[in-house]
C-alpha cells in the first residue's frame, strides 16, 4: 500500500501525468521494452504518443532498469528514480508500482487529480485513444478507463484439454448454444489505465471504484506477450501506419 493520505493534496481538475509502466525483467522476450519494433526501442511508441497528445503536466518512467530509464530519458520522459526491488519482482502487481511512484511524487507536491499508466509495450497507444478515455472518464461519472477488445469467438464455447489429449467443454451447457445467441465478451487489451487519483488511494486498486472501457478493434491492437505476438503486432502496426500514410 502506499504510505501517501487518501487526502492528500490535488492539483485542480485540469491537472493530470501520465505513468509509463517498464519493468526490465521481461522473462518471455528478454529485454522486451528496450527491443527494436519496427526499427525503435518498443518504449518509444507510447512514449512518443502520450507525448504528441499534449494534455499530460508529465510524463514519467517507471522502472528498474537504467538502461530503460536512459532510453525514456532520452525521448523527454522523467524519472521519479528506480523502482524499489518489491514494485519490480516477478510478482509485482501494475498496482504496487503505480503506489510507489504515487509516494515519490507527492515528495515532490500535489498529486495529479487524473493518472494514465501506460504499458511500455503497447505501442499501439494513439493520442485520440487517450482523448476518447479521458472524455468518458469525466463524462460518464466513472473512477477508471481502459481498453477493451472483443472477443472474436464467444468465450461460453471454450474447450479445454487434459494431460491425455481429451477433448470437453468448460461450459457444457452451451454445447448447443448458436454462437449468435451468447452475450459478448471483452477482455483488458492491455494497453493502459486512465483513473482518479483519489480512487486508487482509497482503494488500493485500479478496480476498486465505477470502471468503464473503451473498445478498440482487434486490428488496432496487440498485447505482445510472447515472440509470436510480436511478429502479429509488427504486421498489426506497419498495416495501420501504411494506411495511415505514416510508413
Amino acid at each position: 500500500m502506499s504510505s501517501v493520505s487518501p487526502k492528500a493534496k490535488f492539483n485542480p481538475s485540469t491537472g493530470m501525468s501520465a505513468i509509463l509502466l517498464a519493468r526490465g525483467g521481461s522473462k518471455r522476450i528478454p529485454k522486451k521494452n528496450a527491443k527494436l519494433f519496427r526499427g525503435r526501442p518498443l518504449l518509444t511508441w507510447p512514449a512518443q504518443a502520450a507525448l504528441d497528445w499534449g494534455k499530460f503536466d508529465r510524463v514519467l518512467i517507471s522502472t528498474d532498469c537504467p538502461d530503460i530509464e536512459a532510453l525514456a530519458l532520452d525521448v523527454g520522459l522523467q524519472s521519479l528514480g528506480l523502482r524499489s526491488p518489491q514494485a519490480a519482482s516477478d510478482t509485482a502487481t501494475t498496482t504496487q508500482a503505480l503506489l510507489e511512484c504515487l509516494d515519490g511524487l507527492a515528495r515532490q507536491g500535489p498529486l495529479p487529480e487524473y493518472l494514465c499508466a501506460i504499458y511500455a509495450s503497447a505501442a499501439f497507444v494513439t493520442p485520440d485513444q487517450l482523448s476518447a478515455a479521458l472524455a468518458q472518464l469525466r463524462q460518464g461519472h466513472v473512477d477508471l478507463v481502459f481498453p477493451v477488445i472483443r472477443f472474436s469467438h464467444p468465450i461460453w464455447r471454450a474447450l479445454q484439454r487434459d494431460e491425455a489429449g481429451l477433448t470437453r467443454f468448460v461450459w457444457p451447457e452451451h454445447a448447443s448454444t448458436r454462437s449468435q445467441d451468447l452475450p459478448v465478451a471483452f477482455h483488458d487489451a492491455g494497453q493502459f489505465y486512465f483513473f482518479r487519483t483519489q480512487t486508487l488511494l482509497e482503494t488500493g486498486s485500479l478496480m476498486g471504484g465505477r470502471t468503464a472501457t473503451l473498445e478498440v478493434p482487434e486490428t488496432q491492437c496487440h498485447d505482445i506477450d510472447s515472440l509470436v505476438d510480436w511478429e502479429l503486432a509488427e504486421i498489426k502496426h506497419e498495416h495501420r501506419a501504411a494506411r495511415a500514410g505514416n510508413l
